[in-house]
């Protein structure tokens, strides 16, 4: 049996287009991540790669949240992350430091 050659075209576009759709699903689909609090102290107003998560108790950990963008060096988070202890300001600017 031999394929004509508009028809071996049109399977190469429509491999070529769900590759491009599927590798688009992947890299759209984001990051998730789940953060626990082994401060032992209660965290507030915590924000996390410019998501505000809220409070966070010692000990206690987040749900997973969807982040469209995270960034990392190497393996490790590089992200800020800041919150409030005792009502006094704490700011890390990269994890991986």
């Amino acid at each position: 049996m031999k394929v004509s050659k508009p028809k071996i075209i049109q399977l190469s576009l429509l491999a070529l287009s769900s590759i491009i759709i599927l590798t688009s699903f992947i890299n759209f689909k984001g990051f998730h991540a789940k953060f626990y609090n082994k401060t032992g102290e209660d965290i507030d107003s915590l924000v996390i790669a410019g998501t505000f998560i809220g409070s966070l108790k010692k000990g206690e950990s987040t749900e997973y949240i969807s982040f469209k963008e995270f960034e990392f060096d190497d393996n490790f988070p590089y992200e800020n992350i800041s919150g409030l202890i005792r009502n006094k300001k704490i700011v890390q600017d990269y994890w991986s430091d």
